[in-house]
């Protein structure tokens, strides 16, 4: 019965590609279109990738959930086409004209492999494989496993994967973006902050002080929200010789004010820590330490528990950059060893 199952749910799985749609004379008119009529556009990141050869990248829409998955775009010739990528399972090989949608929860599992032809996407293999629940054993999980409706064993499964999408040849989209990003990026080839400018200033003081003071000039805690935006601040930092100093900047972890997980500020908006993780989290923080970043908590030098709330930017040495850590509000009473290396950024949007 379960062999029939999976055959049964193959055969199905190559009805999974969308509608396809006429759309924009151009590649990014054509998206442009598409995220303006996509209901919750405001609460995914967005990745462009090169799938096949040519000058028009795919467009990912990602949705932040491992159950949600994300949406694949293509275009080409005035055809805009999609594809549904279960779960959180994208990838590819890039213009190599590959994707894998590999992915699979609670003993069922899956590999979805698609080209662009002819402007569409077309389903080229389906893999998928589940639990065997009633010959397993208290030592061993048994799978049963499908390719393309047929039952085939493990090794056979693995080579008929192998022989349609190199698997050595693989990669995951890396930079995502937020809407208001992506978007500008599809209207003027450039990020929504890319007009804006900052103030890099050293001084001991605690977070909410320095956002009061960037409030008062008339700007506010500069709020991160792309790659570009980071790498434009770090060579400004790297140019006014400040290395030696940890900036607050405007992201915080949402508890203070009642919500969960960190966000990022900027007037009249807030983004929480889902629409951020796949954009900026994933990169961004500091990585390398036992507990990871971001912990929430931590000690103070004298061994005392304190929360940590507020974000600030610490330069690297190990790799000339910048990355997030989380900290105490009040990082002098907590760590006093950082007085005299504390200063923060004001952003101003003109």
């Amino acid at each position: 019965m379960l062999h029939k199952i999976i055959i049964q749910t193959c055969l199905l799985a190559g009805l999974v590609l969308l509608n396809t749609r006429i759309s924009g004379e151009s590649w990014e008119e054509a998206y442009l279109e598409y995220l303006e009529s996509f209901e919750y556009r405001n609460g995914c990141t967005y990745s462009f990738i090169y799938v096949d050869d040519d000058a028009i990248p795919e467009l990912e829409i990602n949705t932040g959930y491992a159950a949600g998955g994300s949406l694949l775009l293509t275009y080409h010739d005035g055809i805009l086409d999609e594809v549904d990528i279960y779960r959180s399972g994208l990838y590819y090989v890039e213009k190599g004209n590959l994707i894998c949608n590999g992915s699979g929860n609670m003993g069922s599992y899956f590999d979805y492999v698609y080209t662009i032809q002819d402007g569409r996407w077309k389903q080229i293999g389906c893999g998928e494989y589940r639990e065997d629940y009633e010959n397993r054993t208290e030592d061993h999980v048994n799978y049963v496993y499908g390719w393309d409706g047929e039952s085939v064993d493990e090794k056979e499964y693995r080579q008929r994967l192998q022989d349609i999408y190199p698997e050595e040849k693989s990669r995951i989209p890396e930079r995502y973006y937020i809407f208001n990003d992506v978007f500008s990026l599809l209207k003027t080839g450039a990020v929504a902050s890319a007009g804006h400018r900052y103030e890099i200033m050293e001084a001991d003081m605690t977070w909410s002080e320095a956002e009061a003071v960037c409030r008062e000039k008339g700007g506010y805690l500069a709020s991160i929200t792309s790659w570009e935006e980071l790498e434009r601040i770090q060579e400004q930092i790297i140019q006014e010789k400040k290395t030696d100093t940890s900036f607050w900047i405007g992201a915080m972890c949402g508890r203070e004010r009642g919500n969960y997980g960190f966000r990022c500020l900027e007037p009249e908006m807030e983004y929480d820590m889902l629409s951020f993780y796949n954009a900026l989290w994933r990169g961004f923080w500091w990585e390398k330490r036992p507990d990871d970043e971001p912990s929430y908590k931590g000690f103070t030098e004298a061994g005392e528990e304190v929360a940590e709330g507020f974000v600030m930017m610490c330069y690297s040495n190990d790799d000339g950059r910048y990355y997030y850590w989380d900290m105490p509000d009040d990082i002098l009473a907590a760590r006093p060893s950082f007085s005299g290396k504390i200063g923060y950024i004001c952003e101003y949007d003109g």
